[in-house]
């Protein structure tokens, strides 16, 4: 069982990479910087659409999503 202590450090670093930006959101960012709030909705859109294609081709068990891509041999 994890002492208070290390319940605390476990809590600490949690909440630190809950608050950090990924790199989704400073792309987002970046780009509603740029070019103003539709270009940044746009991309809001097109993150989320990938993520479920993502998240939908894992679910799925798609092999090209999950395994390395193997190496032709020289002919």
């Amino acid at each position: 069982m994890p002492t208070a202590g290390e319940w605390l450090l476990f809590l600490g670093a949690s909440a630190l990479f809950a608050v950090l930006p990924g790199p989704g959101v400073l792309y987002v960012l970046a780009r509603s910087l740029s070019g103003g709030r539709a270009v940044g909705m746009r991309s809001v859109l097109g993150n989320g659409i990938g993520a479920l294609v993502h998240v939908a081709a894992a679910a799925s068990g798609c092999p090209r999503c999950s395994r390395r891509p193997r190496r032709r041999s020289p002919r």
